[in-house]
């Protein structure tokens, strides 16, 4: 693991960031929709990712499906 940081990294709660999305969109003329898809940001710290072919996961806990995942692998 290279680093674990708390959901409440995000305006102190993630679901905060959902209700500022929606509210976005709307104010842009581009309001969400069903079946929209939200990345909510960065919970932890950003780092370069510059090892070729190393595979870094990303894993979210806590959600339904736990734990829910997405690997990348760098070329």
């Amino acid at each position: 693991m290279i680093q674990a940081a708390p959901g409440a990294n995000l305006l102190g709660n993630p679901l905060k960031v959902v209700l500022w999305l929606v509210e976005e969109m709307k104010r842009r003329g581009t309001p969400l929709q069903a079946g929209d898809r939200l990345s909510l940001g960065a919970p932890g710290k950003l780092f370069p990712l510059k090892e070729a072919g190393k595979t870094y996961t990303y894993a979210l806990k806590g959600l339904p499906g736990d734990p829910t995942t997405v690997s990348v692998t760098i070329k």
